[in-house]
């Protein structure tokens, strides 16, 4: 009797056994990751949904808006009997730009200030000057015209009522204000 026939099927047969034993063990089934960012984009450009805390889309934009608004809208300085902008007036008013761009909706006034010195005719002119100097430069970083406002208080709303150079310093500005 021939043992090489019976021995090759009988590692066939082993094989077989083998394979099929490994094959019918279970797996944990595939799953994807779950993207909670993707979800969560999803949820947030759906105009009806709430946020957990009660606040419709409507009210974080004015929220969001309210701060950036905050952030942005800072004084702008000037020297001594001068309309002339700075550089760093510049980088103010340069941010200030890249807002209103972003936000077509947003709308301001330009308050020119002094400080005390000066007669008050004088002043009032001074702080138009500043306020126009303000506008100038935001209506050739493509602000339209119809978004901007002009006025003067001369030295009538100081930031700060001392009388030093500090105090000065401080009262010779644009201030940005929302348009109402």
């Amino acid at each position: 009797m021939n043992l090489r026939p019976t021995r090759f099927m009988l590692c066939v047969l082993l094989t077989v056994l083998m394979l099929s034993a490994f094959a019918c063990t279970k797996r944990p089934p595939k799953t994807t990751p779950v993207d909670d960012t993707a979800q969560a984009a999803d949820a947030s450009t759906d105009t009806d949904t709430v946020d957990r805390a009660g606040i419709s889309e409507e009210e974080l934009y004015r929220q969001q808006y309210e701060q950036e608004r905050a952030e942005v809208l800072q004084d702008v300085r000037f020297d001594y009997d001068s309309a002339a902008l700075s550089s760093e007036a510049r980088a103010t008013l340069e941010r200030i730009g890249q807002w209103m761009m972003k936000r077509p909706d947003a709308q301001i006034v330009i308050e020119g200030h002094c400080d005390e010195r000066g007669s008050q005719e004088y002043n009032l002119a001074l702080g138009e000057r500043r306020a126009a100097s303000a506008k100038s430069y935001l209506l050739s970083y493509g602000i339209e015209g119809s978004r901007l406002r002009t006025i003067s208080y001369g030295e009538e709303l100081p930031l700060d009522p001392a009388q030093n150079e500090t105090a000065y310093a401080k009262n010779r500005r644009a201030h940005f204000k929302p348009m109402d």
